[in-house]
């Protein structure tokens, strides 16, 4: 879904590119050499691979050349630049989102994998303990490997597991088995490391839904302002 958008806006994009050099090539052969000449300045910055900057700034410089076709009478053309500048501030916006997007998937996976490394621990640890006859501590850690299954342990339930490795570990080292204290703890070394991957995963999560609050509250601000100004209301679209 996430590359499907990334195309959809390099679609868009191309799309936009064409419809600039369309016009440039109509406004040379006019006569508007310097205008022509500014909207192909706008194509020429356009990368294969534009970044969400990159279209905010083309929106903009899109914005000027409409001004300036709409002062030099080509109000048609000047349309048409306008329509493209909503384009690519559109397109802007969905880049934003496939790259937040990204982040939260690589964050989703990293979190996965470090949770099923300490699953794979859990089970050495587990097979060492009741190779000892300790059953009643392997217990306790096939509890751990019971949760880590699967890979969908919060933060919180991963730092609980943290501790009860911990209390192993120091149990153990009681007992005078200080060598499977060792291994419970190379397994509490990996459960923090989830702990850690599944926040970051968790923060990026919260980060791009908060940031998705604030693009629908400006899309819904943009749509008022331009029902107010198809309304004739310009002053009050123009707060807006």
């Amino acid at each position: 879904e996430n590359e499907l958008k990334d195309k959809e806006a390099k679609d868009v994009v191309r799309g936009a590119v064409k419809e600039m050099n369309e016009l440039a090539a109509g406004l040379r052969e006019g006569g508007d050499k310097k205008l022509a000449e500014e909207i192909e300045v706008l194509v020429e910055h356009f990368s294969n691979d534009p970044s969400c900057d990159e279209l905010k700034d083309a929106a903009a410089g899109a914005k000027k050349a409409a001004a300036k076709l709409g002062a030099a009478g080509r109000h048609d053309e000047a349309k048409a630049m306008e329509d493209l500048a909503v384009k690519l501030e559109d397109a802007a916006v969905a880049a934003q989102e496939v790259k937040e997007t990204r982040l939260v998937l690589e964050g989703e996976h990293g979190a996965l994998e470090a949770q099923e490394e300490a699953r794979a621990e859990a089970e050495d640890v587990c097979s060492a303990l009741e190779a000892a006859g300790l059953v009643k501590d392997a217990e306790v850690v096939r509890e751990l490997e019971r949760v880590l299954a699967g890979g969908e342990a919060t933060a919180e339930e991963l730092e609980e597991l943290v501790h009860k490795a911990s209390d192993l570990v120091h149990e153990l080292e009681e007992k005078g088995e200080g060598a499977l204290a060792m291994k419970v703890g190379k397994l509490e070394g990996k459960l923090k490391a989830s702990v850690n991957k599944e926040k970051e995963a968790e923060n990026e999560l919260k980060d791009k839904e908060a940031k998705d609050v604030v693009r629908g509250a400006v899309k819904e601000m943009n749509e008022l302002a331009a029902g107010l100004r198809e309304g004739g209301d310009k002053k009050l679209a123009e707060e807006i």
